[in-house]
């Protein structure tokens, strides 16, 4: 797979606007079921995803130790969300299926970040946020095959 080279403040820049992205899939979903226990598990999620925005931005870009960063030139979104937008006919299990995908894609990638990081500031904030995004991952599948699996 093709690589580009990008700069970590760069980097941390786009990760502040994908937990926004994933609080606001969360909060639309909730608007959009009707079962109480889905209801509280994208609250939950959805605030989780502030609080994981806040420790991105709590990053001190100013005392950075700037390096670039070798990424995947595709980040697989593209196909991670193709035909899986969340509208109003879309059902829970199409909610949780896309929230699975964008965990785990979130956890790879905060997984690779931390591998490949110098910056001791940066390299706790990939970690802390991988372990995250793995657990809301979990939480999640847990809920699809107790609900939603159970349920087909």
């Amino acid at each position: 797979m093709k690589e580009r080279e990008i700069g970590l403040e760069a980097i941390i820049r786009d990760a502040i606007v994908r937990e926004e992205e994933a609080r606001r899939l969360f909060t639309e979903a909730r608007a959009m079921v009707q079962e109480p226990g889905a209801k509280r598990l994208l609250t939950e999620l959805a605030q989780e995803e502030v609080v994981h925005k806040q420790r991105l931005e709590s990053i001190d870009l100013k005392t950075l130790q700037e390096q670039p960063l070798s990424l995947p030139e595709d980040l697989m979104i593209t196909e991670i969300l193709a035909g899986q937008r969340i509208t109003p006919e879309s059902s829970f299990q199409d909610v949780l299926i896309l929230a699975m995908k964008l965990e785990k894609a979130a956890y790879e990638l905060y997984t690779e970040l931390e591998r490949q990081t110098a910056d001791p500031q940066a390299h706790q904030a990939f970690h802390w946020l991988a372990r995250e995004e793995l657990a809301h991952k979990g939480r999640l599948e847990k809920y699809y095959d107790e609900v939603v699996y159970k349920e087909n």
